[in-house]
């Protein structure tokens, strides 16, 4: 048979096992789909396939992405292509449930008119258009809900967004926010606003206004013996002295699986400029909050400094967290606040829903957390944390006033880091075996309490699992250290200064979610940063940091020498002979101080431009390089055995 039909008739038959492999992988294998990210971006996670799966009536998703305007924006193109790869994912999960509809809305056309009526926000373009990257779903039943615009920055949480949205279009009730406080954080007593003449108007604080616009935000007494069985999350914040009967309910409440959020602070200044303006009282009032009872049932307690801390919560002693690299740095002065905390991403549990995206959140007068729980019912995850330098100082000097120079000599660096807000998840036992603890007496009297009244209809442990989410630090949400306030025209307006409340309403948001809701993970972002060059600029920064300090320090030391020897001569040739050798002596070190500074600048361009130079050879020389030698490896090893052959 000639050489050509052999070759042509095993070219054919290539062909033909190469279709015949597709096909059978096409029937076989289907859309299945095997996802190598690292934080399996591709993969929607075990809540959403449960609320999609689930889902009684259709849904349809009407996916706007400007495809013509983001064509020259490399990093929009690829996001929406992102976003309409996670829509199709809920598609293939939904069981027929979900159905998607692309849309380019195009500058003019009936589409653009259709997507600014939804409610859709379009972004401006250089060329006068506008782009759109939005979603709007819709039900059977006429419900709606819509994400204005999808933003790459909001990668994180693209998953939580969507399946948060069908989560609510499906679930209309409005939840029911529980609120126990020592402070009238809910505006129920009247407050004397100072400077208005003793007038007296109803206040709440501004997170309590801002969950007020999407819960049924109740107050419940500190003195109630049960907590309301519509309640869907109970938020607890400053629980100082709060009786036996309250601290009973709120137990039982999560042990019937009830979703808790709650606030405690070793230190809340909220509640100490809430007391008379003297002084003596408030150097002598508790102004700590903690319920050791409790925490202890749920696995984690809050540091005190000794043993006076009270079952209430009353404590003498509290602890109170330092960090010297989450300070947060005075506007307009070259001054730290060791005890106020300006947490940033690395600061933040990146792998928690709840935590993701938010960066800029200030803690101040935080408490520390720990962990105490052995059982394996049980799951303790960290929210926050504070750098491996940080350390717990008494709370006493703090009674004097802030004074951050004395805060920054007494302290001393810690070597681990210290936990400021937890997320408890699991089955958990009662924190009184013995029954309904009873209310203290109210006259005074240091006499013992009455014993535990046995409770037939007591839980003694969860009946199904529950979460509880514990802060240690109140003011966070307080108005002073979150929002900036201004009176308009007898309105007010709030302006938020940081991500405090963005954390609150993320807890809450989630809290009041199904439990598919609540173990939703951080997604991963597609875009990978270049850490490394970060870290090195990181490390300089602070050296350079270092040694602007030892500057200052040097030129201060020198002016006060100056200072005492103008003080303690009159002899004026001698004081012009020191000066004059002071002032070059301080010259002499501002010289050798800048030199080192230029050492440390230069040194990070060094280390910057290896970095790169050894990444770009990296790519462009020695994978390659490695691909020809791998390649003619190969060829020479076929070549040599079809010599032997």
């Amino acid at each position: 048979m000639p050489k050509k039909i052999v070759s042509i008739s095993g070219l054919a038959l290539i062909v033909a096992i190469v279709l015949a492999v597709n096909l059978i992988a096409i029937v076989l294998l289907g859309g299945s789909k095997l996802d190598m990210t690292e934080e399996k971006l591709y993969t929607l996670s075990s809540g959403t396939k449960n609320i999609v799966g689930s889902l009684g009536d259709d849904i349809k998703a009407q996916f706007y992405c400007s495809k013509s305007e983001m064509a020259n924006v490399p990093v929009l193109r690829d996001y929406a292509a992102r976003v309409l790869e996670m829509l199709r994912e809920y598609q293939s999960v939904s069981k027929g449930k979900f159905f998607l509809e692309i849309r380019d809305p195009k500058p003019d056309t009936d589409v653009e008119e259709q997507a600014e009526q939804a409610g859709l926000q379009g972004i401006p373009t250089n060329a006068g258009g506008k782009f759109f990257l939005g979603l709007v779903l819709k039900d059977e039943s006429g419900r709606e809900q819509i994400i204005p615009f999808l933003h790459p920055d909001k990668e994180e949480t693209l998953e939580y967004d969507i399946s948060k949205a069908i989560y609510t279009m499906t679930h209309p009730a409005k939840k029911k926010v529980g609120v126990i406080s020592s402070l009238n954080i809910t505006g129920r007593e009247k407050m004397r606003i100072p400077m208005m003449m003793n007038q007296e108007q109803e206040r709440p604080w501004m997170c309590i206004r801002t969950l007020s616009e999407s819960y049924k935000v109740e107050g419940i007494e500190t003195t109630a013996d049960a907590i309301p069985q519509d309640v869907d999350l109970l938020l607890v914040v400053h629980p100082k002295d709060l009786p036996g009967p309250i601290r009973y309910a709120i137990d039982q409440y999560v042990l019937r699986g009830g979703k808790t959020l709650v606030f405690v602070d070793p230190f809340c200044q909220a509640d100490l400029e809430s007391m008379p303006n003297n002084p003596q009282i408030r150097m002598q009032a508790p102004i700590a909050s903690n319920m050791p009872d409790l925490m202890q049932a749920w696995g984690v307690q809050l540091e005190t400094g000794g043993d006076k801390a009270s079952p209430m919560g009353g404590a003498q002693g509290m602890k109170v967290v330092a960090d010297p690299l989450t300070a947060y740095q005075i506007p307009g002065r070259n001054q730290e606040v060791l005890v106020w905390l300006n947490l940033r991403e690395k600061n933040r549990n990146a792998d928690e829903i709840i935590t993701s995206g938010l960066d800029n959140v200030l803690i101040p007068f935080a408490g520390a957390l720990r962990k105490v729980n052995t059982s394996d019912d049980i799951k303790i995850t960290p929210l926050f944390e504070t750098s491996e330098d940080a350390n717990t100082m008494d709370d006493m000097m703090l009674k004097f006033g802030l004074d951050p120079e004395q805060i920054r000599k007494d302290f001393k660096k810690g070597s681990s880091k210290i936990a400021l807000a937890y997320k408890i998840t699991g089955k958990f036992k009662t924190a009184f075996p013995n029954g309904k603890p009873a209310a203290a007496k109210s006259d005074g009297e240091e006499t013992p309490p009455p014993p535990p009244t046995p409770d037939p209809g007591q839980l003694k442990e969860s009946k199904e699992a529950g979460t509880i989410i514990v802060v240690a630090d109140v003011d966070m949400i307080s108005d002073r250290y979150s929002v900036q306030i201004q009176s308009i025209f007898g309105r007010q307006f709030a302006t938020a200064i940081n991500g405090n409340l963005a954390f609150l309403g993320n807890a809450v948001e989630n809290l009041t979610g199904s439990n598919d809701l609540i173990s939703l993970r951080s997604r991963g972002r597609s875009q990978r940063p270049f850490t490394k060059t970060a870290e090195i600029q990181a490390r300089a920064g602070e050296k350079w940091r270092q040694e602007e300090e030892n500057l200052n320090k040097k030129l201060q030391d020198a002016e006060q020498r100056l200072t005492e020897l103008q003080k303690g001569t009159q002899d004026r040739k001698v004081l012009d002979q020191q000066f004059a050798r002071e002032i070059e002596k301080v010259r002499a070190e501002r010289t050798a101080a800048r030199k080192k500074l230029r050492e440390v600048q230069r040194n990070l361009r060094e280390d910057v431009e290896k970095l790169t130079a050894r990444v770009k050879f990296l790519n462009i020389v020695l994978v390659p390089l490695f691909v020809v030698v791998a390649g003619a490896g190969v060829g020479i090893i076929r070549t040599m055995r079809r010599r032997k052959a």
